[in-house]
């Protein structure tokens, strides 16, 4: 089980309970403010009954169908990673795999229902050397429905899909 807080200076704390530890991400002032609105990349799908599933989580095991997206990037840079739907989509951004076994394993960002538009909306700095994989999925268990991905920045973005 994970929770979160927030101090003062925006850095983020969160507890792995299972692992005893507590884990420190810094607020990096002005990181962000450089990712041009230039679409760079973007891919739609439909989830389907046919699509593979995972469970989200051990404690609540439910039936989430999902696609998993290779994002490979060309250049060191923020990219804005965003979904659009009529479903309420939840996102996972793992660095190099993604297993439906391990959802925890790799996982670096995850994200949904974002400012109240029931989407995910990532800001990351993605290197050229490393692989991605953005996992769409819902909000909700057992729901399907068409989704887009636009991916925003200054470079050039290579999108696949390598879901099983």
């Amino acid at each position: 089980m994970f929770s979160w807080i927030f101090d003062t200076y925006g850095n983020m704390f969160v507890g792995e309970w299972m692992n005893h530890r507590v884990v420190k991400f810094d607020l990096q002032k002005d990181s962000c403010s450089n990712v041009p609105p230039t679409i760079q990349a973007v891919h739609s799908s439909i989830l389907t009954d046919n699509h593979p599933t995972f469970s989200r989580t051990k404690l609540h095991p439910s039936n989430y169908y999902y696609e998993a997206i290779e994002v490979v990037v060309n250049n060191n840079s923020f990219y804005i990673l965003t979904a659009n739907s009529s479903a309420d989509l939840y996102g996972h951004v793992y660095k190099h795999h993604f297993d439906r076994l391990t959802p925890m394993q790799n996982l670096i960002a995850w994200h949904g229902k974002c400012c109240n538009k029931d989407q995910f909306k990532f800001t990351l700095e993605l290197l050229s050397n490393e692989t991605y994989i953005l996992v769409v999925t819902t909000y909700n268990p057992n729901v399907t429905g068409p989704f887009s991905i636009t991916i925003f920045g200054s470079n050039q973005v290579h999108l696949k899909n390598i879901s099983e």
